[in-house]
């Protein structure tokens, strides 16, 4: 299924053209914004996301909002990658994801992953392209969402990387502090979803098990903690290293 980016910016132009003074454009109040300065840019209409960008940019570095900052930073990376100008671009990117490190919102940060990811496959930047794309698709699988999880493989092979050897490539994260702290952090459903993983389910196996639903989820649902963990493996290393022995 193709992503209807006109369609997106058909439904969002009557807030566009609409007076705006009255709040609706605080950061934090209604992301709309990035959703449709992404969209020009997909239809390749570069010049106007750029400018449409720069308020929103503006009020929220005045309002100190970082996953606003970081949305908009992630279509922002994407105008300079249209544009080719790929430093400016890994920059951007790498901000946004800096701007989300302490944040308990890893569905931002995976999108920001794959829109990363995907900007700079097609452009020809594989190697770099496909280890976004790897980090992208490992926290969309853990956090259930399939969709994405399945665009990520297409796009890793579309850019020669196959699925058996991006996973070789991933590799088992040994089990850190860092992310045994982070296990302790899961909220049970987490930790249940992180338990199947460790046994070594597949994901097909571990959804019909899971509460998880097998759309995107929304990362600030009531009992989600976000934690930090930012792949399959390295949520599995935590299970196992905090998980009770036999006996």
């Amino acid at each position: 299924m193709r992503a209807d980016y006109e369609g997106v910016i058909r439904a969002l132009l009557p807030v566009v053209r609409r007076e705006r003074s009255n709040g609706i454009d605080e950061p934090g109040f209604w992301p709309w914004q990035d959703h449709y300065a992404n969209a020009l840019v997909m239809v390749g209409r570069i010049e106007e996301p750029d400018a449409f960008l720069r308020p929103h940019e503006l009020l929220a570095g005045q309002r100190q909002h970082r996953s606003t900052t970081a949305r908009l930073a992630s279509v922002r990376g994407r105008i300079h990658a249209a544009s080719g100008d790929f430093d400016a671009a890994r920059l951007t990117f790498l901000d946004a994801l800096a701007q989300l490190e302490e944040l308990p919102m890893p569905y931002a940060r995976a999108r920001i992953m794959f829109v990363y990811g995907r900007s700079f496959r097609r452009a020809g930047k594989r190697r770099e392209a496909a280890g976004m794309l790897i980090q992208a698709r490992d926290l969309f699988s853990v956090l259930g969402a399939a969709a994405y999880t399945d665009r990520c493989e297409r796009e890793l092979c579309a850019s020669g990387v196959s699925a058996e050897e991006s996973r070789r490539q991933a590799g088992p994260a040994p089990a850190t502090a860092e992310t045994a702290t982070g296990f302790d952090a899961l909220t049970d459903q987490e930790q249940a979803v992180a338990s199947l993983v460790a046994t070594g389910l597949t994901n097909k196996t571990q959804r019909p098990n899971s509460t998880y639903p097998s759309r995107p989820c929304s990362t600030t649902s009531p009992g989600s903690t976000g934690n930090s963990t930012s792949s399959r493996s390295e949520l599995a290393a935590a299970y196992l290293e905090r998980a009770p022995g036999p006996g």
